[in-house]
């Protein structure tokens, strides 16, 4: 029995046996430390059997040292119950295919009284051997997992560090379940939500409830959020899904984007005051375009009138002096020789207004010494003007012609039911009934879509009144 072993090789068993137990017991705290860390938790099992088999040999050795022992029955079964571990570690090594397990199990099974009983007096350095081993087999595991540990991050330290970023971070389950979340984050679900940080969807979701407000503009797209705090800094909030080992999770990440949010409104604010600048500069370059076309529209406009008045007054000298002169003298050669081209021009004159064309006509009476007076204005609808201005001319054409006129009156004026236009001459009245000529009749004519009428006049003087009712008059 053990008893029977000499002193010192008792001393060396139990020293080898102490320093197993103490490093199995720092195995078994690594191993627990780690638990969320490792997924073979079955170990602990291995673990604890082997705290077992180093604490009864060390109290079997600690009796033997002082010569004590157990009956010899109790001290066999105890013996043999240290199989425990051994079968342990035959089981782990079948299980996880953790073959090396058979090296603990086998120096376990040599320590059984079996082999005390076959090997004699050499089984106390037998045991010691055995015990070195499984010493050696314990640090041989612990060593490099202290050395990984001190490598290491545990959640406590993973949390300080995810703590430490500035941006917001969070990870959750497919259920929503939060797995890590810093401050910054949970910060951001009391402003923003007015709750505190406790289900990942619960919390996307009331970012999508939450609107703007007098201190927060909020900015949605299809899969972010964008939220500016008045007068502070400006968040954008996204999530992104990914898989480790086949199962779900979400990640949610909140950026301060402050400084480039600010550059990009500059850029947005700038862009648009060159846009408002460009449509200026546009505006600007098209009325100077347009001032330059009316420009050289009344240059062309004016050489024509020049020349058309230069005619009429030499038409008007023509006549003054061929006036009272017989027939057989009259100069039609020199007539034809002022009114050549004359036509043309006036075809070819830029297209002028109703008030253009009122004045010039006028403006042409004068220059044959026949004053036109005109009272009141025209209406403002084009076609009824154009109608006005071409009667006018007629009317002053046959005036001057047919009843040798040399004074012209016209008056227009704007009733509550229609706009009348009249023009009187003081020339002579016809001598036979009036048949009117073409020219009335295309008076006529132009005023059937206006339902104007057309009405000639003989007493006390001749004219010629256009009566155009209102409701033709509305300027398009």
């Amino acid at each position: 029995m053990l008893n029977a072993m000499p002193r010192s090789m008792t001393l060396l068993c139990l020293a080898l046996s102490l320093l197993s137990l103490s490093a199995t017991c720092l195995m078994i705290a690594h191993t627990v430390h780690d638990r969320l860390q490792t997924h073979k938790k079955r170990y602990l099992f291995k673990e604890a059997a082997a705290f077992l088999f180093f604490v009864v040999w060390s109290m079997l050795l600690c009796l033997a040292v002082k010569d004590l022992t157990f009956d010899r029955v109790t001290t066999l079964a105890i013996r043999w119950a240290m199989l425990i571990y051994p079968l342990v570690c035959i089981m782990l090594a079948l299980t996880e295919h953790e073959w090396t397990m058979m090296i603990p199990g086998f120096f376990a099974a040599l320590t059984v009284p079996f082999f005390e009983t076959s090997l004699g007096t050499i089984f106390p350095y037998e045991l010691a051997a055995m015990l070195l081993a499984m010493l050696v087999e314990v640090l041989f595991r612990l060593i490099p997992a202290l050395r990984a540990n001190l490598w290491s991050m545990d959640l406590r330290s993973i949390q300080e560090a995810v703590d430490a970023i500035d941006e917001g971070l969070m990870f959750t389950d497919e259920k929503g379940r939060i797995l890590l979340s810093n401050r910054t984050m949970e910060a951001l679900s009391t402003s923003l939500c007015h709750q505190d940080l406790k289900n990942g969807g619960q919390f996307w979701n009331a970012l999508k409830e939450c609107g703007s407000t007098d201190f927060i503009t909020k900015v949605s797209t299809a899969d972010s959020f964008l939220f500016r705090f008045t007068g502070g800094n400006t968040w954008t909030l996204y999530r992104e899904e990914f898989q480790i080992r086949g199962k779900d999770f979400v990640q949610y990440v909140a950026l301060n984007i402050t400084d480039s949010d600010h550059v990009q409104r500059q850029i947005l604010l700038r862009k648009a005051d060159l846009g408002r600048t460009a449509e200026q500069l546009q505006q600007v370059k098209d009325t100077i375009d347009r001032m330059c076309q009316e420009e050289a529209k009344a240059e062309r406009g004016s050489e024509t009138f020049d020349s058309i008045t230069d005619k009429m007054a030499s038409l008007n000298r023509f006549f003054t002096d061929h006036y009272a002169l017989p027939a057989e003298t009259f100069d039609y050669k020199r007539l034809a020789v002022l009114t050549s081209g004359l036509l043309e021009e006036m075809e070819h004159a830029p297209a002028m207004t109703a008030e253009e064309r009122l004045s010039l006509a006028v403006s042409a009476f004068a220059l044959l010494s026949i004053p036109v007076t005109v009272e009141g204005e025209l209406p403002e609808a084009e076609d009824a003007a154009d109608v006005c201005v071409d009667m006018i001319r007629e009317a002053c054409i046959n005036a001057v012609i047919h009843g040798n006129a040399t004074a012209i009156t016209v008056t227009m004026e704007q009733t509550e039911e229609a706009f009348l236009c009249e023009v009187s001459n003081n020339g002579s009245l016809p001598e036979k009934t009036l048949n009117p000529g073409g020219g009335i009749t295309g008076i006529r004519r132009a005023l059937f879509p206006l339902n104007g009428q057309l009405e000639i006049t003989m007493e006390p003087v001749f004219s010629l009144k256009v009566k155009i009712p209102n409701q033709n008059l509305k300027e398009e």
